[in-house]
């Protein structure tokens, strides 16, 4: 009655109405956490409901609550990797998720501009997040300065990722003239 979401989410959860705690937390609480970056409340809601027997008594949840959790983890584990030094089993395994993503954002179903916001701005971030990914994998020794070099990154292991991710048009653009530039210095290499 109060038109408080965040308390109706806990009094649905705490009564164990999954399904519906759920279709609330994507409907009006999720593309404000996604666009304000606060992971960490989303990802609260999203893990309590995660656990398989709740899971599995959700609608959408592969398709909604699932996306979102998983990109919030991916981040994560991003943050972690590039913290500390990794095996290339977990960077293996950080790439998989990455591109799981990228064909999952887009079955997001967007109910406002909001949402479209909230979904390209995923979209974005896994773009980057799949660039940093392929170049951590690709480069052969770390750099001096702990960046990783995104120019040596195989265009063949981007482009089918990229372009299934759904971004507004002048980032699609963006990313488009990247990738054209980045063929061409495959090109240039090739041909010397």
């Amino acid at each position: 009655m109060e038109g408080d979401k965040h308390k109706e989410a806990l009094y649905l959860f705490k009564a164990g109405h999954w399904n519906q705690c759920h279709k609330l937390i994507i409907r009006h609480l999720a593309s404000d956490a996604i666009i304000n970056e606060n992971y960490n409340y989303l990802k609260g809601f999203l893990e309590d409901l995660s656990p398989p027997e709740r899971s599995t008594l959700i609608q959408d949840w592969d398709t909604a609550g699932l996306v979102y959790l998983d990109y919030i983890r991916v981040i994560e584990m991003l943050d972690r990797i590039q913290q500390l030094d990794c095996s290339a089993y977990e960077l293996e395994r950080l790439h998989t998720k990455v591109t799981s993503l990228c064909n999952r954002i887009e079955q997001i179903q967007c109910h406002n501009a909001k949402d479209r916001l909230a979904q390209s701005d995923m979209a974005k971030r896994v773009a980057n997040l799949l660039r940093v990914v392929l170049s951590l994998q690709h480069s052969p020794e770390p750099a001096s300065d702990s960046t990783p070099d995104v120019q040596r990154v195989p265009l063949r292991l981007l482009a089918p990722h990229i372009g299934r991710l759904p971004m507004p048009e002048d980032y699609a653009l963006e990313e488009l003239r990247s990738l054209t530039q980045s063929y061409l210095r495959e090109l240039t290499v090739v041909t010397q």
